[in-house]
């Protein structure tokens, strides 16, 4: 994201809703061998579903509007990221495609990946071939604790069998209450 954040020539116009989600998947992402509890609160695959539609706008090659002819290059790379971040393109999410079609483009609009496509638009706002407006769902929180947690006596048979952070570690060698992940 902070690469992303860098490129000087578009304002981003991401929500800090958008930016924390994706600080919740780094997290995530980054305890593949399950060292921290974590919980779900039944929202992220909405969440997810709308994270994917905001940076997938922006997954195209927009310098190629640069080189297309003398005098009109500007304006043409300008009008095409004010169009990205307009209402009327987050009004009609379910119509926006990439200017240069990628897999997921060939996935809505052809018959030949009709399961593809089923699954992709089922209960999802920004994609599809109609607007949904609401829908119903039934939202699940979960929550899960690894095993050194719930029994501390394990900690020392498995900090020898699986790389734990440096966070977990103090945890349990210092005694710590709070055990603190570090920033992505």
């Amino acid at each position: 994201m902070r690469c992303v954040e860098r490129i000087p020539e578009i304002h981003w116009d991401f929500e800090p809703e958008i930016q924390d989600f994706l600080k919740h998947l780094t997290i995530i992402g980054g305890d593949r061998y399950f060292t921290y509890p974590r919980g779900t609160h039944g929202q992220e695959l909405f969440q997810l579903d709308y994270v994917v539609w905001t940076l997938r706008r922006y997954c195209q090659d927009l310098h190629w509007l640069k080189n297309l002819g003398e005098g009109h290059r500007d304006d043409r790379y300008n009008d095409y990221i004010r169009r990205l971040q307009s209402e009327d393109c987050r009004k009609k999410a379910n119509k926006f495609r990439l200017f240069h079609k990628g897999h997921l483009e060939k996935v809505l609009d052809t018959k030949k990946f009709l399961t593809q496509r089923e699954q992709l638009v089922y209960k999802n706002f920004y994609y599809g071939s109609y607007k949904k407006h609401k829908m119903k769902f039934q939202s699940t929180a979960t929550s899960a604790t690894p095993s050194h947690f719930l029994h501390p006596a394990l900690y020392p048979w498995m900090k020898e069998r699986v790389k734990l952070s440096s966070e977990v570690k103090d945890h349990f060698e210092t005694g710590s209450k709070h055990l603190r992940r570090a920033d992505p």
